[in-house]
């Protein structure tokens, strides 16, 4: 948090209103299930700037979501999860070498504890569903996403910030927009 200037607030800013949008508007979704590439601005978010900061842009967006595009009523149980989702992104791959494996580790934990776990659990609360009912389902929707989030994240990762923005993921770029 040191290096949190004007130009990382920016960053940020940005990576929280895709991912609103991409969350919100640009995703599909069912009774059980939800189907959209937001994980991508804050799996970028948490690579850059740890998992402090990529925990805070996933609350800050889901709660910036719920009050511009409300879907139901207002849970923080989902703000929790987008908080710890984005905290484990930055956590497995922030400073390390992005690696299918680093990436496989923070993806598969967020998948299946938070996603998998956690959102069907905060679901079961509102819905009124038995937990075994809808589990098989978002079981099948979590091992699909697994794989999709991995080549997404892993590729984003390799392409974007280092061809496209000239970062480099070793942190030894003096223009490096996170901390060094």
């Amino acid at each position: 948090m040191k290096n949190l200037n004007t130009k990382n607030l920016i960053v940020i800013s940005l990576f929280i209103a895709l991912q609103v949008i991409l969350g919100r508007i640009f995703s599909i979704r069912t009774e059980f299930i939800t189907i959209g590439f937001s994980f991508i601005p804050l799996a970028l978010c948490g690579t850059i700037y740890g998992g402090l900061i990529g925990g805070i842009a996933g609350a800050i967006s889901d709660i910036i979501g719920a009050i511009l595009f409300p879907i139901g009523s207002y849970f923080p149980g989902y703000t929790l999860t987008a908080f710890l989702t984005g905290y484990t992104y930055g956590f497995f791959i922030h400073k390390k070498p992005i690696s299918i494996k680093n990436i496989c580790i923070a993806v598969i934990v967020s998948e299946l504890f938070f996603s998998l776990i956690l959102n069907t659990y905060w679901m079961t609360l509102f819905s009124g569903n038995v937990i075994l009912k809808v589990l098989p389902i978002r079981f099948i929707k979590t091992v699909i996403m697994i794989f999709v989030k991995i080549i997404s994240i892993y590729t984003i990762n390799k392409i974007f910030l280092f061809k496209i923005l000239n970062i480099d993921l070793n942190f030894n770029n003096k223009y490096f927009i996170g901390k060094k």
